[in-house]
């Protein structure tokens, strides 16, 4: 009877929703926890088959239907789902059949020891779409993923490379990429490696996302032995550094403080100068900022200048901020200065209780 009324529900939904084949989905894996349903089962796969037959999606419902029909994958569900996908592939091999074919050939490579081939299929895949032309990031991903767990560093890196000649913006690939050369000839030789293809690569960073910048400008840094590079670096990071998102200031203050270590004065102060106009700028990083000024310069104006940039943007939220503002023009002996700074905090933070913890800390000043 159960079964009789989910036809009849299915059946209605068909007709209501002929193009969804999300939800029919959802419907065919509710029906498989039930047992007795085979036949409902079977005309629902019959019916995904004639309406999306072809498409990757479809062909990746099919082919797992085993899988939930056993609760595992082994040899069996293995050659059930191939067959699948290969016999739609023998039609029109298309970059998004690719693209499933190699997620489920992985499945099954992560669930056995591959008794199965699915490695030597996944190569097979790869080497077919290459040699067309209809290789995607993702597929690239994947196949030097699958190299790197076969510990052939020599093939995944041939491989890294084409892909990044053919997908420079793939964050996934430059990790792969950074995994393969810190392989190469130990750990320094392969960050040395690493960091000056990155640096290289920085050049062209407008064409690049922000979590690949990430991953470039972490191996520079990561790199003790840059003196050959440092000239190069001082002019591609700010650039780079400014296209990070907020989300990467913590790499933003790693790179200054690296910077602040190797660099010439004039190419920190360019550094940190593109870095302090984006309105979104964190606390953290103006500290790094003054922290060094104060220890290099002995310009009262550039310690100030820094000050007011992070007053503009953080000073109605931080009452630390204007304290360590006027514990600095306290330190230079400037107490005029002192009050004139506790009156523009009293009028700019939202914090009442903020206000009178800064207003307890001036008073213990004097």
């Amino acid at each position: 009877m159960e079964g009789s009324i989910v036809a009849v529900v299915y059946a209605s939904a068909i007709k209501e929703f002929p193009d969804d084949l999300d939800f029919r989905i959802e419907l065919v894996t509710i029906v498989h926890e039930y047992s007795g349903m085979e036949k409902l089962l079977d005309t629902m796969y019959a019916s995904i088959k004639a309406d999306f037959g072809g498409t990757a999606a479809c062909c990746s419902v099919l082919a797992n239907r085993y899988v939930l029909e056993t609760g595992e994958c082994n040899e069996a569900t293995f050659e059930q789902g191939r067959a699948v996908f290969e016999d739609s592939m023998s039609s029109a091999l298309t970059p998004e059949l690719s693209e499933a074919y190699s997620k489920w050939l992985l499945l099954h490579l992560k669930s056995s020891t591959d008794k199965v081939g699915a490695a030597d299929r996944l190569k097979t895949l790869f080497s077919a779409s290459e040699a067309v032309g209809q290789m995607t990031a993702s597929l690239w991903d994947d196949w030097v993923a699958l190299l790197i767990r076969e510990g052939s560093m020599g093939a995944a890196e041939g491989v890294v490379d084409r892909a990044l000649e053919a997908c420079p913006d793939s964050s996934s690939l430059w990790q792969h990429w950074f995994a393969v050369h810190l392989c190469k000839g130990g750990m320094a030789v392969g960050l040395s490696n690493a960091a000056d293809a990155a640096s290289e690569a920085l050049v062209s960073a407008t064409l690049l996302q922000p979590a690949v910048l990430q991953r470039l400008v972490h191996s520079i840094i990561l790199c003790d032995s840059c003196d050959a590079k440092l000239t190069e670096w001082s002019h591609s990071l700010p650039h780079a550094l400014t296209q990070l998102d907020s989300k990467s200031q913590w790499l933003q203050e790693a790179v200054l403080m690296w910077a602040m270590t190797w660099m010439e004065r004039g190419a920190i102060r360019k550094l940190y100068s593109k870095l302090i106009q984006k309105s979104s700028t964190g606390l953290p990083l103006f500290k790094t900022c003054i922290d060094y000024e104060r220890t290099h310069s002995k310009a009262d104006a550039d310690v100030r200048k820094l000050f007011e940039r992070a007053v503009q943007l953080h000073g109605q939220n931080s009452d630390e901020l204007w304290l360590a503002y006027i514990m600095y023009s306290h330190d230079m002996g400037n107490s005029s200065e002192v009050g004139r700074l506790f009156f523009r905090a009293s009028k700019m933070l939202r914090d009442p209780n903020g206000i009178a913890q800064l207003q307890a800390s001036v008073a213990a000043l004097k």
